[in-house]
């Protein structure tokens, strides 16, 4: 009663739909922007990135250091979470992380605002530290996931032979763990800091 069907055929049709859904929606608009910024010569333009390249490294440092902040959460919740695995506490963290991701932006940056724009949080209000703070909270969730997959593909074999032979827990995280999720904490790095 299993049917099996086909997608060869449809290989075409898919392939020419998707070229026209980016052609439509990502390809022509820069394009046509593009032509647009230069209608008047090349001084607008140019006179638009003079005036944007100073801001160019701070958004590429915060953004680099968001998304490490943000592996690092991601990376601890998963370590707690596949240590912990029947614990109570492990769903409450999961489901807090899920929560803050849930809330939408805007709700979750107001809340932030109303939160912080008091005089004794104002090092953190007046500073980026406001911006890493939320960037963090939002998609912490994604980067613990990646991780907790991961770290669950690593055969416990591993661990205990490292405990066997009296490895200590920092030198088997160092050796062990983070080699073989490598890959993995550069793709949490890569989404964070997109």
């Amino acid at each position: 009663s299993n049917k099996i069907y086909d997608l060869q055929n449809g290989n075409l049709f898919g392939f020419i739909y998707l070229s026209a859904l980016l052609i439509v929606s990502v390809i022509l608009p820069f394009v046509i922007l593009f032509v647009q910024s230069f209608k008047d010569g090349t001084g607008k333009f140019i006179q638009a990135f003079e005036l944007l390249a100073p801001t160019f490294a701070n958004s590429i440092l915060l953004a680099v250091a968001g998304a490490l902040l943000i592996v690092l959460i991601g990376f601890t919740a998963a370590n707690y979470s596949v240590r912990q695995t029947n614990s109570g506490k492990v769903q409450v963290l999961t489901w807090l992380l899920l929560l803050i991701f849930a809330i939408p932006s805007t709700v979750f940056g107001i809340s932030l605002i109303k939160f912080y724009n008091r005089p004794i949080f104002n090092f953190i209000y007046s500073s980026y530290a406001i911006i890493l703070i939320g960037y963090a909270g939002k998609f912490s969730f994604i980067s613990a996931k990646l991780i907790e997959n991961a770290l669950k593909q690593i055969p416990s074999s591993l661990n205990e032979v490292a405990l066997l032979e009296g490895v200590s827990p920092l030198s088997r995280l160092i050796k062990i763990i983070i080699p073989l999720i490598l890959p993995t904490l550069f793709a949490a790095f890569i989404i964070g800091f997109i």
